[in-house]
């Protein structure tokens, strides 16, 4: 019978995450472009098309939008005007290098996974190299498979938005089916970038190569993502949920220590809790979102080798197989 590929993969890429705690720092980087996982990304766009789907259809521009305008325009004078602009020229400069820093890291963080799963530990300098090296590549990838998860909202905030309006079955079927195909193309582009991450990265495949390579493994085990992609939704909430519970333990004893400083007029006490509460949740933040970014890159680079080999066999498939009393599908 074969053997659970699952249980195999997702124990192996807890280990990776946990030993390879030298590439959390680059998970943080890498997380601002991509973290690997399917909860967040879906939880993240499903509510930006909700919000940007009723606003199409009821009209009108962003507040967001139109403060920022007005901040920029409505200035007495060329000097508040030009402070203004420079601060904004600044923070365009600002985010473009930490999403360049995300690209470099996202590469990095694929070859130092790469390594280690092959027995070969590279370095964090040789991972930063292999990073920068293939920046161009990492860019068009980033740009192309984040641009079409972006074509694919925008294409559905028409249907998104209209379904927002009635409360008829009719609606509420288009709701259900437009966020049906939403969740599918986020999977698909998802996997098609991370397959194309280790293709590039671990085989030196030029960009149009590793897409197409990616693409072929997605037709070949599109079970198998869906399969992976869900298990990562669980496990991502499941690991979000106990760095919670892990702060609140931890949030306790400064809770009863800040109540004693507030009932004593302690001042210094208070801002000392507090600090320490601002403290510990940004360190549990990092520590779990680090981890959690690099095991599921470690996951989609197994399920890269897996498909590569020829396997995994789904277990959608292996259920089917005994339900229906067939033999069970062996790895090709």
């Amino acid at each position: 019978m074969f053997k659970p590929v699952y249980r195999e993969l997702i124990r192996s890429s807890l280990t990776d995450a946990w030993k390879d705690r030298w590439l959390w720092p680059l998970a943080v980087f890498a997380a601002l472009l991509h973290t690997g996982g399917i909860y967040d990304v879906i939880i993240h766009s499903m509510h930006m098309v909700q919000v940007e789907g009723a606003a199409l259809i009821r009209g009108g521009i962003s507040p967001d939008v139109l403060y920022g305008w007005a901040n920029l325009t409505l200035q007495n004078g060329w000097f508040p005007f030009l402070g203004t602009l420079q601060s904004v020229i600044f923070s365009i400069l600002f985010v473009l290098t930490l999403l360049a820093l995300s690209v470099i890291a996202q590469g990095a963080l694929t070859f130092g996974i790469g390594g280690r799963v092959r027995g070969k530990k590279p370095s964090f300098r040789e991972c930063l190299t292999a990073g920068a090296h293939a920046f161009g590549k990492l860019a068009m990838l980033n740009i192309i498979t984040i641009g079409a998860i972006w074509l694919s909202r925008l294409l559905l905030l028409l249907p998104y938005g209209y379904a927002q309006t009635g409360t008829s079955s009719v609606f509420i079927l288009i709701y259900f089916l437009t966020a049906l195909v939403f969740i599918a193309l986020i999977i698909a582009f998802t996997s098609i970038h991370f397959f194309a991450l280790n293709a590039i990265l671990l085989q030196d495949a030029h960009l149009m190569e590793a897409l197409k390579r990616s693409i072929l493994l997605l037709q070949k085990g599109w079970v198998a993502v869906l399969e992976l992609a869900f298990l990562l939704f669980g496990i991502g909430v499941a690991l979000f949920m106990l760095a919670a519970v892990v702060f609140a333990i931890m949030f306790i004893p400064i809770f009863f220590l800040m109540i004693g400083a507030l009932l004593t007029s302690f001042q210094a006490g208070i801002f000392f809790g507090y600090s320490v509460i601002v403290f510990l949740a940004i360190v549990i933040a990092l520590i779990a979102g680090a981890f959690t970014v690099t095991f599921q890159f470690a996951a989609w680079h197994r399920l890269f080798i897996k498909l590569g080999e020829g396997g995994p066999v789904a277990k959608l498939h292996r259920w089917s197989h005994w339900f229906l009393g067939a033999p069970q599908p062996k790895k090709k």
